[in-house]
């Protein structure tokens, strides 16, 4: 198998694997109301739920992205597959609020797999990573965008435990192949060491130590304010938007955030051209009047501007991951990446739950101005952290 079929194949596997993980962690956002009816239980019962999965979610990213650097990363992408369709599966039969939070969290945690091990996996084989990278964020968002209209569709003309069905089967049978295709070697040795390949020492590790402390502070920041605002959206579409039918708010959100692939492509390829520390900080720089805003427009204003947030707030991804694997050597990256994902899905996921307690006593609008503060505060921790001064990057973390 020649280079460019393995890096094929690397780059199917691992974003199929992201639209998959994406779509299953918000596929509960446009069903809140049908999952209160079936259990008896309030919006902010049902968002602790979703929580519960963000938490899990985080905290399974640091112990994958340490076996994936340890063991490789096949086996643990076919367990990510076959771990999500059996905590799927679970939801859709599920009678009891117990067996309910059982399946939440066995979809939290397989999800969890996918981000250090997924990401790690395109940047150690693939070259060209901010390309690779904005491919696989496409299918990111198209499956954030998907999830929202699949689940409202099926929900209006079947069931909401459908759309958890219909979604577990092909998975795992995607799990099913992947074990069986040659992906070449499951992890290629780390580089030779170079100069700077040791652990840095002194004021040079205390530098580096002060630019992750400061990328993964404005790291948390954006998880939280990707979990308040994606929660909500759905709903606030569905009560101002210009189509006001039953669960149409999924399919609302879906067109809107199908605008995300967008920006994933295109910061993609600025990541492969300028400094990633500087895109960030630009990045969420315009994304803050862009989720503002959305708390105080209605109709087709509303919709409009969710499309424009979407393109902006996916297009930071690609440049967060562009900027980890430009500072990271390669046999750390799994548990690097492992450590941005249990900030972005646990600590920032608690934005889920916030966004319900918000929407609930201080009302709808107060859920985006609050997403915008902590955008704002992503910022500034990226002001910090392009500003820091670096030596030459270490021979080893070219990938």
């Amino acid at each position: 198998m020649n280079l460019a079929d393995r890096n094929l194949r690397v780059l199917f596997f691992a974003s199929v694997g992201h639209g998959l993980t994406h779509a299953y962690m918000i596929l509960f956002t446009p069903l809140l109301s049908d999952v209160e009816q079936t259990f008896g239980l309030t919006t902010a019962t049902v968002t602790a739920f979703i929580t519960v999965a963000n938490v899990c979610y985080g905290v399974g990213a640091v112990p994958a992205g340490w076996l994936a650097d340890r063991f490789g990363d096949k086996a643990l992408m076919v367990g990510f597959f076959y771990g999500c369709a059996a905590g799927a599966l679970l939801i859709s039969v599920a009678q009891s609020t117990w067996l309910l939070g059982v399946g939440v969290v066995i979809l939290g945690t397989a999800a969890s797999i996918y981000h250090p091990v997924g990401i790690s996996m395109i940047t150690r084989r693939i070259a060209t990573r901010g390309r690779a990278l904005g491919v696989n964020g496409i299918f990111g968002s198209v499956g954030t965008a998907l999830g929202p209209a699949y689940a409202g569709i099926v929900a209006m003309w079947l069931s909401w435990q459908w759309a958890f069905v219909l979604l577990a089967v092909p998975t795992a049978m995607i799990g099913l192949w992947m074990s069986r295709v040659d992906l070449g070697s499951d992890m290629p040795p780390d580089e030779a060491p170079g100069p700077g390949a040791a652990a840095p020492a002194g004021s040079v590790a205390l530098t580096r130590f002060t630019l992750f402390a400061f990328l993964l502070s404005a790291m948390a920041l954006g998880g939280l304010f990707y979990h308040l605002m994606l929660t909500m959206l759905p709903t606030h579409l569905e009560q101002s938007g210009a189509w006001r039918r039953p669960s149409s708010g999924g399919v609302l959100a879906g067109f809107a955030l199908a605008f995300g692939a967008g920006g994933q492509y295109v910061c993609g390829l600025l990541a492969d051209r300028f400094e990633g520390r500087m895109l960030y900080f630009i990045n969420l720089l315009v994304v803050i009047p862009a989720v503002w805003v959305l708390g105080y427009l209605t109709d087709h204003w509303l919709l409009a501007a969710a499309c424009g947030a979407a393109f902006l707030m996916f297009g930071i991804q690609p440049i967060e991951n562009t900027v980890i694997a430009n500072h990271t050597p390669t046999r750390w990256r799994g548990r690097v990446y492992g450590a941005k994902f249990i900030l972005v899905f646990s600590v920032g996921g608690c934005g889920s739950w916030l966004s319900g307690l918000i929407s609930v006593h201080l009302g709808m609008s107060r859920v985006f101005d609050i997403a915008a503060i902590a955008v704002a505060g992503a910022m500034l921790c990226a002001l910090v952290a392009w500003r820091i001064p670096l030596a030459a990057r270490p021979a080893s973390a070219a990938g």
